[in-house]
């Protein structure tokens, strides 16, 4: 009759539990930095469709300023329907004041970053887009959004374009420890966000 386990059945046990536990955890982590993607591609989707709506109906234009490790909106002190009228003294960024309507900045999460920036739409039908890096001492991505005249409710993200056309952004974001990514398209016209996968 026997009494118990020996010593190397319980080793052998115990190695078992503790690889089992690092694939379950490694697989966890994983799933937290898609997830992490997919909130702040959602974030962003929402700061701009929130800015698009409040542009419209306040007739004021909006700015959605993201950056590498956040998004956030505010109303601007100009109307940008005609670009060329574009004051470039009001910059890039929301301003901390409290004078103009603004959200806080909604963080990326810690295991994404958003790395390039387009100012026009990269689709397969663009194929001269030229990326613009994102990082603690990049400019940041600006998307301008009208609220009044022929280009009320568009988005533009490059106002010096001699065009005077919107062109629309896109955003490019990575998990910090994988090769996760997602892309976010914003049309020029209806400022509609699209998130897709992989880029």
């Amino acid at each position: 009759m026997r009494r118990g386990f020996s010593l190397v059945e319980l080793m052998v046990v115990l190695a078992i539990v503790v690889i089992g536990s690092g694939m379950a955890l490694f697989g966890i982590s994983r799933n937290q930095e898609n997830d992490d993607l997919d909130a702040f591609a959602k974030k962003v989707r929402a700061a701009i469709s929130t800015a698009r709506w409040r542009a419209i109906a306040t007739g004021n234009d909006y700015l959605v300023d993201i950056r590498y490790n956040s998004v956030s909106w505010c109303r601007i002190n100009t109307n940008l329907n005609n670009p060329t009228r574009f004051n470039p003294q009001l910059g890039t960024v929301c301003p901390g004041s409290p004078d103009w309507e603004m959200n806080r900045p909604q963080p990326t999460g810690a295991r994404v970053t958003a790395i390039y920036w387009a100012q026009a739409v990269d689709d397969t039908s663009n194929q001269s887009v030229t990326r613009l890096n994102l990082c603690d001492s990049c400019p940041t991505a600006p998307l301008y959004l009208f609220g009044s005249g022929s280009y009320a409710g568009s988005a533009d993200s490059n106002l010096t374009n001699a065009s005077n056309v919107p062109d629309g952004l896109t955003l490019y974001l990575q998990g910090k420890n994988s090769d996760k990514k997602r892309k976010i398209l914003v049309y020029p016209y209806g400022a509609r966000a699209v998130i897709t996968e992989n880029w």
